[in-house]
């Protein structure tokens, strides 16, 4: 493994994505997400906490530093939902920051999930969507739209018996090229309106 990532980090590739990381090629990894390297993977762990202790104690001893180039971690868990058990992504949470003095990972927890209501719910604060919106001069309103729009083509495709992964990536290219367009060829309706009235 450690061997397959630095011969794929040579390819220059745009997104990494590993299986698992257990050992010394989590370095790697991690080395490569703090040069700018988008990176997916997969860890044991049964919280934050346990996650930290994984990731800085052997066999992977990653320096507490290299832990604030991880953007988010989402935590998936068998749980039961009235009489039967399923998975779940319980909760989100985002790397903020490091605390220069105490050198303590500060954290946010934008979304998570409620056993009870059987719902995910929103904290109103996320470090990632703030950067995002920044980035693209976005609103807030803008922001809020374009979530809701990918929630329902994710819907959508969700509801259907079966597509192929080809489909599915075309559908992200021409996301990115015209999404209003790309939401009504997939969800069959615009109806996403701004304030004012106008479709966005």
């Amino acid at each position: 493994m450690f061997d397959l990532i630095k011969a794929a980090l040579r390819q220059r590739p745009q997104v990494l994505v590993v299986g698992e990381v257990r050992g010394k090629e989590t370095f790697i990894m991690f080395q490569a997400m703090a040069t700018g390297h988008t990176a997916y993977s997969t860890i044991h762990a049964e919280n934050l906490e346990m996650l930290m202790q994984r990731l800085e104690n052997p066999p992977i001893s990653l320096p507490r530093v290299l832990l604030t180039s991880l953007d988010l971690v989402m935590f998936l868990k068998q749980v039961r939902v009235e009489d039967k058990f399923t998975r779940k992504i319980t909760q989100i949470v985002e790397i903020v920051r490091m605390d220069s003095e105490n050198k303590q990972i500060m954290t946010e927890i934008p979304f998570y999930w409620k056993t009870n209501m059987n719902k995910f719910k929103s904290s109103g604060q996320s470090k990632v969507l703030d950067e995002y919106m920044r980035k693209m001069d976005w609103s807030s309103e803008k922001l809020e739209l374009d979530l809701k729009r990918r929630a329902g083509i994710l819907k959508t495709l969700a509801n259907k018996e079966k597509y192929l992964t080809s489909d599915f990536t075309q559908m992200v290219e021409s996301y990115y090229h015209n999404a209003p367009t790309t939401y009504v060829a997939i969800v069959g309706k615009n109806n996403l309106y701004n304030k004012v009235g106008e479709y966005y």
